[in-house]
């Protein structure tokens, strides 16, 4: 019996180590949807459906101070709500903010709402004196999210207009007026749906903009990516596609632009930079160690990313990051990827944010390891995620240099010279449809020319991939 008890004891001490890693922030009857930091009034923001704190009623949105979470307002939702005494919230359990901004000194909020408390402000407010008041005549549709970039707000989500400004899901504000962004086309989601964007960011001088939508027949394809280049909106590489492809957020890390969602290299591995996860450095993509997997190697999804310190943090539904074994949480350190295996049940976590050096969590998960006490929103207490780690295989960050292809433009065939780590790839030859006219699935480095004299003359992309490292060329037949 003694090896047995021995046996129990060593498996409840590591469940009792994982469950340490994580402590309670409160108890909330609902789930904590969002979490946000403000630096400039040093709080931490929840929004969700919850519609009580430890026995404190809050109708979904407050702030913590200390131990205890600040009520703001009366909650946000789709239907008026006279005053505070609905302990439901703003009659209803699935709206609520979904996008925080500190602008001009001021709190603003959007999401999918009319009223926020009994004040009618469609889709985005800013708190007064005591209350929360219009922006405009606001969203006819919902946002996403908010951001600050070169001291103006933009506003984006799944809306054509905002304020009565046409808008195809996204707007800047200037603190008196809204604006359209570089007259932003309206793509595709559904033939009815406006476009659905998730996040954007300014890096190396363009703006970048990702959700879901496409643009049918462009070429190259427009598809959940889309940048500004000072001129007009043009395609990232080929974009992304997934079983239920999007990408949803973006943060710069590091010198490159990190970029989150749900991809994979399955759907069509010719042309998508990573699964869940990719990070571009305006040339060229890093796959980081092949991204994040679902269970069983299925699709996975980064719904957040967060930077603190030197590290960068992915929050999402994933088993693994690289060849690390890791649950819903992980930090990527620039080399490795590091974190911990602790199973969050129900829903993955879905945002995060660092306040006063503290990781929170939240989501609608109900425990993790099993506690029920850890559910909706956590802070984490363990030791630095940095403990359990991963180092993957470095990729060559400019292996497009090291590719030649010559002569080109081309009239009967071609030549490719690899890069000189490599001794064979996958190569592929697609017109701009999207169409693939030729295919060598070993081509070796001291292989012939290309024969193409029998393809029409215009612009075709040459692919050659080796495991998770892909380069693109254009080649112009004449």
């Amino acid at each position: 019996m003694k090896p047995f008890f021995f046996v129990i004891i060593f498996f409840f001490g590591i469940f009792q180590s994982q469950a340490q890693n994580w402590a309670p922030v409160g108890n909330f009857y609902r789930p904590v949807a969002k979490v946000w930091t403000d630096s400039l009034a040093d709080r931490l923001y929840l929004a969700g459906t919850y519609n009580y704190f430890d026995s404190t009623e809050i109708h979904g949105f407050g702030y913590l101070h200390g131990d205890t979470l600040i009520s703001l307002g009366c909650g946000f939702g789709q239907y008026y709500n006279p005053g505070c005494g609905n302990s439901f919230g703003v009659n209803g359990t699935t709206d609520g903010v979904a996008g925080f901004a500190r602008y001009g000194g001021e709190l603003y909020c959007t999401g999918n709402f009319v009223y926020a408390g009994g004040n009618l402000v469609h889709g985005i407010a800013k708190w007064g004196a005591n209350d929360w008041i219009a922006v405009g005549s606001g969203i006819p549709g919902y946002g996403n999210g908010l951001k600050v970039i070169n001291n103006e707000l933009y506003a984006f989500g799944l809306f054509d207009s905002i304020n009565g400004i046409s808008a195809h899901g996204l707007a800047k504000f200037d603190g008196q007026n809204w604006t359209n962004v570089h007259n932003f086309p309206r793509f595709e989601t559904s033939p009815s749906s406006p476009n659905n964007i998730n996040d954007i960011e300014e890096y190396k001088g363009e703006l970048y903009v990702v959700g879901n939508f496409y643009k049918q027949g462009s070429n190259p394809p427009i598809r959940d990516i889309v940048k500004w280049n000072g001129f007009e909106w043009v395609a990232v590489e080929e974009g992304f596609y997934g079983g239920f492809g999007f990408v949803k957020c973006l943060k710069k890390f590091d010198g490159k632009l990190f970029i989150g969602g749900s991809f994979n290299r399955q759907q069509n591995p010719g042309s998508i930079p990573g699964n869940g996860i990719t990070a571009w450095d305006g040339q060229s993509w890093d796959t980081l160690g092949g991204g994040v997997k679902g269970l069983f190697n299925l699709q996975a999804a980064v719904t957040d990313l967060q930077v603190h310190d030197d590290g960068l943090y992915a929050i999402g539904y994933f088993y693994n990051a690289g060849d690390l074994a890791v649950n819903n949480v992980a930090r990527w350190d620039g080399s490795s990827w590091c974190g911990e295996f602790d199973i969050f049940d129900g829903t993955a976590p879905g945002s995060a944010s660092f306040y006063h050096d503290t990781l929170y969590v939240s989501g609608g998960f109900l425990s993790i390891n099993s506690d029920p006490f850890l559910k909706y929103c956590v802070k984490w207490v363990g030791n630095s995620l940095g403990n359990n780690c991963a180092t993957v295989e470095r990729k060559n960050q400019n292996l497009g240099g090291n590719l030649l292809v010559y002569p080109n433009p081309a009239s009967q065939s071609f030549r490719v010279e690899l890069p000189p780590q490599w001794q064979a790839c996958h190569l592929q030859l697609v017109d701009l449809a999207g169409r693939m006219v030729r295919e060598i699935p070993h081509f070796r480095a001291d292989a012939g020319p290309v024969e193409i004299g029998n393809l029409a003359a215009g612009i075709y992309l040459l692919r050659v991939s080796r495991g998770e490292e892909t380069i693109v060329k254009k080649l112009l037949k004449q």
